[in-house]
């Protein structure tokens, strides 16, 4: 059986695209494009997470300490900004 991973292939996909329109309202001094930049990062690194995660979960890599403890620290924190 041969494992789909489209949404977390998406998403990143869409969080590159957040990150550069944001590098392109900054450079036109938009006031809100330091969040879209944040917005894009996050994405990233949750669906990377995510994908880990699930790959862990299937049993397609080894579970390690390290990977545990980087899928945590990728993770979002939201506080307000």
């Amino acid at each position: 059986m041969k494992h789909k991973f489209i949404g977390s292939t998406i998403a990143p996909v869409l969080g590159i695209s957040s990150l550069v329109g944001s590098l392109a309202q900054i450079s036109s001094g938009k006031a809100d494009a330091q969040l879209n930049l944040l917005v894009g990062v996050f994405i990233i690194l949750g669906s990377l997470a995510y994908r880990s995660l699930k790959k862990r979960r299937l049993g397609l890599v080894k579970s390690t300490n390290l990977r545990q403890i980087l899928e945590i620290i990728a993770l979002p924190k939201y506080k307000e900004w």
